[in-house]
């Protein structure tokens, strides 16, 4: 088999009369970002256990730096709100702290954009249950 070269031709674009801050303008603008986390805010410290279900925007999902014995999340349910709401379902101990980080590396909005931020890291702590009245 002979092997023949592929010659392709490109057409020279003169980069000199693109605006360049306003191209990044426009890039950035459609960049996907981290607006809030349902239920509660990060780093809240009284989460309830029995919640399964967390809202947050993002689906490239890694463990923090303490590993995945802090890390809740059991399954991904889906995206909701228009593709701008992803479900997690997650397994909660009263009085414990979970870590984990939502990541650009994979996560792609609906138009191909990463997410703005490299790593967004989501941090809470379930409260301490009350104690049963006595009767």
């Amino acid at each position: 088999m002979i092997t023949k070269p592929l010659r392709l031709s490109l057409q020279n674009q003169d980069f000199s009369k693109i605006n360049k801050k306003k191209l990044v303008k426009e890039y950035n603008k459609n960049l996907p970002y981290i607006v809030k986390i349902g239920l509660f805010k990060n780093g809240t410290t009284n989460v309830d256990a029995d919640t399964k279900e967390m809202e947050t925007q993002g689906y490239s999902i890694n463990f923090s730096e303490k590993g995945k014995d802090f890390y809740p999340i059991k399954k991904v349910k889906g995206f909701e709100n228009n593709d701008k709401t992803i479900v997690l379902l997650v397994d909660l101990t009263p009085n414990k702290a979970y870590e984990f980080v939502i990541s650009n590396r994979s996560f792609k909005s609906k138009d191909g954009f990463p997410l703005k931020s490299d790593a967004f890291p989501i941090k809470f702590k379930t409260k301490v249950p009350h104690p049963a009245p006595r009767i």
